[in-house]
Parts: structure tokens; sequence; C-alpha cells
């Protein structure tokens, strides 16, 4: 099962999401910019962990986008006009972290396909093959 981040401007949904694409679990908040970015991932863990808390799975990938640029290899984010004090955080880290997930870069998240970070509110379907051949493709 995967977890789907979607930060925004103005709110933060998160959801849990089946091999399938069904939506198992969903919820949001207010990005709450002034409240910063720690409080804001602390916000997304805690609906995360919630969808699978209430329906009973094990996340194994987290999904992330984010309005703005995304760093694809770091997962840093840019400049960002809603929240210019995020520039340089990096959920994938944060989200990790609460998760006990080792980092993007590492050969656990490769072999096992736990972290897909998403760009440019892009949105696409994760599966391990897919994040294999994601990370296959040479940087344009």
């Amino acid at each position: 099962m995967i977890g789907a981040v979607d930060i925004g401007g103005t709110k933060i949904a998160a959801g849990i999401v089946d091999e399938n694409g069904g939506v198992l679990a969903k919820a949001q908040c207010p990005t709450d910019v002034p409240g910063g970015f720690d409080h804001a991932m602390h916000r997304v863990a805690e609906m995360l962990a919630e969808g699978a808390n209430q329906s009973r799975i094990r996340i194994q990938g987290i999904g992330i986008g984010c309005t703005g640029p995304v760093d694809p290899i770091s997962g840093r984010l840019g400049k960002v006009n809603f929240f210019p004090e995020w520039e340089g955080c990096n959920p994938v880290e944060k989200l990790s972290a609460a998760f006990d997930y080792r980092g993007y870069g590492d050969a656990g998240p490769r072999a096992h396909g736990q972290w897909l970070l998403l760009r440019m509110n892009s949105a696409m379907r994760a599966t391990p093959s897919s994040i294999e051949e994601a990370r296959a493709q040479p940087l344009a």
C-alpha cells in the first residue's frame, strides 16, 4: 500500500491507496506556512499513520507531490512562492525518518520500491518496477 501526499499552497492532502489505485483513507489539513516545515511534516506523518491504522495496512512507500520546483535527485524543495521559508527543506528525509525508512538514495528503497518523489505536481502510479524504471532514466 502506498501513502500519497500532495503539498499545496493552502492545504496538504494525504491518503492511502491500494495496488489498484483505490483510495483506502484520506485526510487533509491547512498548509499553515507560519507553523513551519517541521510542523507540516509532522502533521503529514500523523495523517498517513492514522490512514494506515484505519486501513489496517503497513505503508510500503510514499509518493509526494509538491507545488513548485523539487529536486528529483535530492528531494529538496526549491523556491516556492507560497512558502519561501521552506526552500531547501526535504520532505523525503522527514517522512523517511518518521516511518523509519532509509533515505531516497539508499539500497533498501531502491530494492523495495519504498520511495518515489513526484515533482512539479506530476502524478503517477508508484510501483516497485516504475520506481526502478524512473531511476534508470538519465536526467535531461
